[in-house]
């Protein structure tokens, strides 16, 4: 789905990469999720404890998760497979499939409004839509459409739906009502273009933007593609924009630039949303941590200050030994790496990662409550 990139292909085989993807914090009992990733189709879903540093495979290896959101409750997560939404309960063994009513193509990301009420972007009739559906009737309601172009990484802030518009090559960010046929609360249901705000709120014009976060109805920030690689040694290049709502006005910044190194994606160009997320910046109170190069083209953590509009780096690998994913969990930031040679001979040796893990995810950069 992350259209401006889908025609690349990426070939990383030797690479094997672990990785915190989400949290839990319930009844006392602290758990990160990780992914260990083992080649394009190989990539297992992973519990820490954090107490007792224990973990545990949560699904079985013959899933392949994407897109792993917590429900709203936290007796849960949903995650896709293969293009399937499936739906892991913790007193459940198995994960639930949920299956449309209507065939779904090219979909990798949803949002919960409730435990049962979920919306997405999905391919249908040739062009992307916003949907919203309730997993125990499986019917979809459309929420969102254009009549050219595709709505693409759905954001619910309050009432309003926001989306990433892509009509050819031309990349806008709109908002709606956010309409919900399913509630029974009739005030929930509100009529499409009740104020007189403009539906296309920011025009990035031909710059193509992927990754849309809302903090709220007037904040919220998006990624953008300054430079595609151009062999398997070159590099991804992003800018990462806040835009806000100031006196019935939109207005974008640029806060800084970040570098992927194109080797270590595990991806074909079919799922390079899904490989490039972990890569994202991640939001911390008034930081921001992001991945990107350092000066040996080694991958490293860097922190945004928004108080100050400063970067600074808070990781110092060298060699290639990469380290990536940042994840804001009980006021520390974790990340993953890319195994090693000999991490990677022990793990093939005990056939069980489970020893190992706990010890790779590091927690040394620590995120100040303000």
């Amino acid at each position: 789905m992350l259209i401006f990139l889908t025609f690349l292909q990426l070939f990383a085989v030797t690479n094997q990469l672990i990785y915190p993807i989400a949290s839990s914090d319930k009844n006392d009992k602290s758990q990160l999720y990780t992914v260990y990733q083992k080649g394009f189709q190989e990539r297992e879903l992973w519990a820490i404890d954090l107490e007792n540093q224990e973990a545990f495979k949560t699904i079985l290896s013959s899933f392949l998760p994407t897109a792993v959101t917590l429900l709203p409750s936290r007796s849960g997560f949903s995650f896709i497979d293969r293009g399937r939404l499936r739906v892991k309960y913790f007193h459940k063994r198995s994960p639930r499939s949920v299956i449309f009513e209507d065939p779904l193509h090219d979909f990798t990301c949803v949002e919960w409004v409730n435990d049962k009420i979920c919306f997405f972007s999905a391919r249908r009739y040739n062009r992307h839509v916003i949907m919203l559906c309730n997993i125990d009737d499986r019917h979809l309601h459309v929420i969102e459409e254009d009549t050219i172009g595709d709505c693409l990484y759905p954001q619910k802030a309050n009432n309003k739906l926001f989306c990433i518009l892509q009509a050819g090559n031309y990349y806008s960010i709109i908002k709606n009502d956010f309409l919900n046929p399913l509630s029974e609360d009739e005030n929930s249901v509100i009529l499409l273009n009740e104020d007189d705000d403009a539906r296309e709120i920011v025009n990035f014009q031909n710059r193509p933007i992927a990754f849309l976060k809302m903090l709220s109805e007037q904040s919220g920030y998006v990624v953008e593609l300054l430079k595609r690689p151009e062999n398997s040694h070159d590099t991804f290049k992003f800018a990462y924009h806040s835009f806000n709502k100031t006196n019935n006005s939109w207005f974008v910044e640029k806060l800084f630039d970040f570098a992927i190194r194109q080797d270590i994606i595990l991806a074909d160009s079919n799922h390079l949303n899904e490989a490039l997320h972990p890569f994202m910046p991640q939001h911390c109170n008034t930081k921001i941590f992001y991945t990107s190069l350092g000066d040996d083209g080694t991958m490293n953590i860097f922190e945004y200050c928004l108080t100050d509009r400063k970067s600074t780096q808070k990781t110092f690998k060298h060699n290639n030994e990469h380290v990536f994913a940042p994840y804001p969990f009980k006021n520390k930031i974790f990340y993953g790496k890319r195994l090693s040679a000999q991490e990677k001979a022990w793990v093939d040796e005990d056939g069980d990662i489970s020893r190992l893990l706990p010890h790779i995810l590091r927690e040394r950069v620590f995120c100040e409550n303000n």
